[in-house]
């Protein structure tokens, strides 16, 4: 399947508008932001080039959303002063002094990524972030693996919004062992511990927090489903919690020969009575059979045969296959060109397809969503984002379609987007009321798009722009 770059849609103000011609100019993207920053403090030169980036980029994204004034404002200064002064030191080259596993695998070691999540059914957009805060201490001796920043950062968010409830997350971290028993093993592992996400949604006025534990002890990953995450389920809900989802996770993944769990974990920052567990595979099959497979459990989550043929609609587009390719059939990743801005991909995923599962006790199945690696699924940023956007055009649910461009467009000269991978880490997708949900992940490559971000104190606010990699 090809981009279809001529395709026209209507706009939400109802004006039609032509799929890929950034409609959107920068002072409307950017005005609420501008007006924020006229007379507040830069901070230091640290948080002066994070604002400067992440600031703008956040910006565009809640203009391209349609989130409302007061929201965009709250949101801003909620970055400004939270999140700003929690993204460490500025880069100062193209390597990272310390390299955040946000977006593993596709990222470059920036401690702070974005997700634009498609509402089923066609309403707003929800951005999202993934992020490691770091501190004076990360990296050092005492904390190599970057644990102090990221749990202070949790309890600050803890007291500014009422809604977010650390109890599970502080029961579930005590099951693991934070360093291995020999030195080796323990340099070997030497990397983040703890993540976070942020749900920002445009109709509410909180902040929706999960974070993320990941093993550091390799022998504790084979134990997670056995006993380590039994236990510590038992611990938050007590001994008779129902434990159905667990199992029927655990067996489908003993009797899938393409999935292992990789040692990630994470859960819902709320009340236990809402809150979900996550953990991670690595998986091997790239078959659409597979894939169907996973995410019904084996038929045991009945999913209508449509739905699962649009899931194959997005997977055969990625890869520009005809929908008749063989379902049973393996589907070979993208070589990293060296001309594609793809980051150095981990060896961990090398099928750049995984899957993670969402447990919650009084539901006898998980959720599965599926997660695929752009820089190893995709030609290019530009002909990953047009499957998507063809994708919703085709089942009308299009009307922020061009929304989405435009927010790579900020970002990205288009001239990169049609020829690199680097700005989209990840797609992906979940089934949701019988449809598919679609997030989109965002890189912001404050490293690896380094010589295009300088700029100096003096730049004005409403100047400083993203420059294309090829000047």
């Amino acid at each position: 399947m090809s981009p279809h770059l001529s395709s026209t849609a209507s706009s939400p103000d109802g004006k039609i508008s032509k799929f890929g011609d950034q409609t959107t100019n920068a002072d409307a993207q950017l005005s609420i932001y501008n007006a924020v920053s006229r007379f507040m403090p830069m901070g230091n030169e640290d948080e002066a080039f994070w604002w400067r980036l992440v600031g703008r980029h956040v910006a565009t994204m809640m203009h391209e959303a349609d989130y409302s004034v007061e929201r965009q404002v709250q949101l801003l200064l909620f970055h400004r002063y939270r999140i700003i002064p929690s993204l460490g030191r500025r880069p100062i080259s193209s390597t990272p002094w310390f390299k955040s596993r946000v977006a593993p695998g596709a990222g470059d070691g920036t401690p702070i990524g974005y997700s634009w999540k498609w509402s089923v059914g066609g309403g707003k957009p929800t951005i999202r972030h993934y992020m490691e805060p770091l501190g004076p201490l990360t990296g050092t001796p005492a904390d190599p693996l970057n644990e102090v920043a990221p749990k202070q950062f949790l309890m600050q968010l803890a007291a500014d919004f009422t809604n977010t409830d650390l109890s599970a997350f502080w029961k579930y971290a005590e099951h693991l062992r934070p360093f291995a028993s020999d030195a080796q093993t323990r340099q070997k592992y030497i990397a983040s511990a703890v993540l976070l996400g942020l749900e920002m949604n445009g109709e509410s006025d909180r902040i929706d927090v999960m974070a993320g534990l990941i093993v550091k002890v390799p022998d504790q990953v084979h134990k997670l489903l056995p006993t380590i995450i039994p236990a510590a389920l038992r611990d938050v809900y007590g001994e008779n919690v129902c434990l159905d989802s667990l199992h029927a996770a655990r067996e489908f993944i003993d009797n899938d020969s393409h999935l292992s769990v990789n040692g990630t974990m994470a859960v819902d920052c709320i009340s236990k009575e809402k809150s979900r567990f996550k953990f991670y595979t690595m998986n091997t099959g790239t078959s659409f059979d597979h894939i169907a497979s996973t995410m019904t459990l084996g038929g045991l989550k009945a999913v209508p045969q449509a739905t699962l043929d649009r899931l194959r609609e997005l997977w055969y587009g990625l890869k520009e296959l005809p929908l008749d390719f063989p379902t049973s059939s393996e589907v070979p990743t993208t070589d990293n060109a060296p001309n594609m801005n793809s980051g150095g991909a981990q060896p961990g995923n090398a099928s750049g397809l995984s899957f993670y599962f969402d447990l919650q006790p009084k539901f006898s199945l998980p959720d599965v969503k599926m997660q695929v690696d752009l820089s190893k699924h995709a030609a290019n940023d530009w002909a990953a984002a047009m499957v998507i956007v063809d994708f919703l055009r085709r089942h009308g649910h299009d009307h922020y379609a061009q929304s989405y461009l435009n927010v790579l467009q900020s970002m990205v000269p288009v001239e990169e987007l049609k020829s690199m991978r680097g700005i989209l880490a990840y797609f992906s997708f979940s089934i949701k009321d019988n449809d598919i949900e679609i997030k989109s992940y965002f890189n912001p490559q404050a490293y690896r798009r380094f010589n295009s971000y300088k700029f100096s104190r003096s730049d004005s606010f409403s100047t400083w722009s993203r420059r294309s990699r090829f000047e």
